[in-house]
């Protein structure tokens, strides 16, 4: 009865109410490992609790971070006898641990497949619930990478699809996924809102959830018990019909030798002197008979025996399974408890929490601010400027040699003069960067944008004539009320860039267009130069990061751009293909 199939439902059950309701995965495991052990061995094989089984082990393993390849084979075994039964369904939830699995490895593209895959399905099947988990896992999946817009449009549709399936626990997360977007944004009052309401519903559903488990599963338990018991009833009129069966064969072999034995006095009655060894022989063989229906007796004995251990067992695992529901029930009262603790000290601290969460976060980003400023002016006195310093010191040494001749010492002071200009070149932006910080040069003015386009191309004058560059401009705002002197050094900047780093086996173009997006004022340079990676912007804007090492640069310009930018509440975007060329937007609030 231990291997029967009522006993792996059992298990699988409390597979199931340990994972789910009392978050106990090693219990779990070993609950659904013996579940799996029984069905495998059944000689009619039930496939889709196999499956299910499997799901439940593997999602063991992602949740605790166990045995994530032994994980990967037991989805694949899902998913295929989701294909031979054709289980959609099965199908669908499969695809989705497949990409739980992945977004663990931190196979993020691999993971956000199998979600759509699964997506597709519940479409199919108008399941709302299943389409709105893939997507709170794809919105999770974004954040990991950095993806804060894709992941802010997915997490609304999960939202909204969670509160059309009324789907509380999925809902519930959702809002935690927006408030973690807002929070990157540095948005902290929707933050603040969206994480309020996470902790509201948390609060509300807890209990209820638990709860609703627990009766699933007593109902679930009743259930199995139910069938146990069916199946105990067969057991014992199969019992009764084996004694029954074993009584007959003994009196009809009783009877088949009372039968022989009156045929035989029958006929020693006629040949007594004739038959005296025949009626030996017969006799012995009556007696071998009897040995052996006496041995089948004992055989029908033990396999009694065999039956009446077999209840025993029965009834020891139904002592067992109404000990466990004790337990349940009072795991459910503790947890009821609990609730009310929570509930109670939630009441009371909910203000002072906020309070203290709103000082801790103001003083969170004062501190980072501070960090991360003497961390990047400490890495510019150690990196920019002490290079122009030390090969000034160098040329100075060598220019005093007595030996040094006219030739080379003309040579020398023209490397010390541009040695000294970069120095002072890194000492402007320096100074430029900390007024930016300082919120210095931010008085607003009306400015002409083609007086100010002109104005920078001129001092570009040199660079230009040298090139040749086709120089194309769609201006269609002339006039905007901004900073100048930022405008300008993003101007420059941005036109500087694409002459240093235009492509030389073609004519440089450059195509600079002003417009209104958006209630913004956009300026954009287009080039057809070397182009740059995008994958990681911070590589493009950071400070000290040069797209391409080949030139020289101090990478400080596109830093110094972003950062006066931002200063004046705006924000850059970038396309750009590789050998083909770049688009700089920058955008500023009207």
């Amino acid at each position: 009865m231990q291997d029967s199939i009522e006993m792996a439902h059992i298990y699988r059950l409390f597979g199931i109410a340990y994972y789910d309701g009392l978050k106990q995965y090693e219990l779990a495991k070993d609950y659904s490992l013996k579940a799996l052990k029984i069905y495998e061995n059944q000689k009619k094989k039930d496939y889709k609790n196999i499956a299910l089984t499997k799901n439940r082990l593997a999602r063991v393993d992602v949740i605790t971070y166990q045995d994530l390849k032994m994980a990967h084979q037991y989805v694949s075994q899902s998913i295929k006898i989701g294909k031979s039964l054709k289980d959609n369904q099965l199908l669908g939830w499969s695809f989705n641990l497949r990409g739980e699995i992945n977004a663990r490895e931190r196979q993020y593209d691999s993971a956000i497949f199998h979600f759509e895959q699964s997506i597709k399905i519940f479409q199919e099947r108008k399941e709302i619930v299943g389409i709105a988990y893939n997507q709170l896992q794809i919105g999770n999946v974004y954040l990991q990478q950095g993806n804060n817009e894709k992941a802010f449009s997915v997490l609304q549709q999960a939202m909204l699809n969670s509160q059309k399936a009324n789907a509380k626990e999925f809902l519930k997360e959702a809002y935690f996924g927006l408030s973690k977007v807002y929070e990157k944004q540095a948005d902290y009052k929707n933050a603040y809102l969206y994480q309020r309401q996470y902790y509201q519903l948390k609060d509300s559903i807890l209990n209820q959830e638990t709860t609703q488990q627990l009766a699933l599963i007593q109902v679930q338990y009743e259930e199995e018990r139910q069938k146990t018991k069916i199946a105990l009833l067969e057991k014992e009129k199969l019992l009764a019909q084996e004694e029954k069966r074993s009584y007959l064969i003994i009196f009809a072999g009783s009877l088949f030798s009372i039968l022989v034995v009156l045929f035989i006095v029958i006929r020693n009655n006629r040949q007594r002197a004739k038959t005296n060894i025949i009626l030996q022989q017969k006799k012995q063989e009556i007696e071998k008979q009897n040995r052996e229906l006496q041995q089948n007796k004992e055989e029908i004995e033990a396999h009694n025996e065999e039956l009446r251990q077999s209840k025993e067992e029965i009834e020891t695992q139904r002592d067992i399974l109404t000990e466990q529901n004790k337990k349940l029930i009072e795991a459910q009262n503790t947890i009821k408890q609990q609730h009310k603790e929570i509930k109670y000290r939630n009441d009371n601290l909910e203000k002072e929490v906020d309070e203290r969460t709103r000082e801790l976060k103001t003083t969170v980003q004062n501190l980072l601010k501070q960090n991360q400023t003497l961390e990047q002016f400490s890495y510019i006195i150690s990196h920019n400027l002490r290079s122009p310093v030390a090969r000034i010191q160098g040329l100075v040494n060598v220019i005093n040699q007595e030996y040094t001749s006219s030739e080379l010492r003309n040579q020398l002071l023209q490397h010390l003069s541009y040695s000294s200009l970069m120095l002072d070149n890194i000492i402007k932006d320096l100074t430029e960067i900390l007024a930016v910080r300082k919120n210095l040069n931010t008085n607003k003015e009306y400015i002409d944008i083609k007086q100010l386009i002109a104005e920078e191309l001129e001092k570009l004058e040199k660079e230009i004539q040298e090139i040749n560059p086709l120089i194309e401009k769609q201006i269609m705002v002339i006039s905007v009320f901004s900073a100048k002197v930022y405008l300008q050094n993003i101007f420059y900047n941005l036109m500087s860039n694409a002459i240093k780093y235009r492509h030389l086996s073609r004519r440089l173009h450059i195509i600079i267009k002003t417009s209104v997006e958006n209630n913004h004022f956009c300026l954009s340079v287009q080039d057809n130069g070397l182009g740059v990676d995008t994958s990681d912007t911070y590589k493009i804007f950071g400070m000290y990061q040069r797209g391409h090492t080949h030139i020289e640069g101090k990478g400080l310009g596109l830093y110094l751009v972003k950062t006066q930018i931002e200063a004046m509440n705006g924000y850059i975007e970038v396309e750009s293909t590789i050998n083909e060329g770049s688009i700089f937007k920058v955008y500023i609030p009207l």
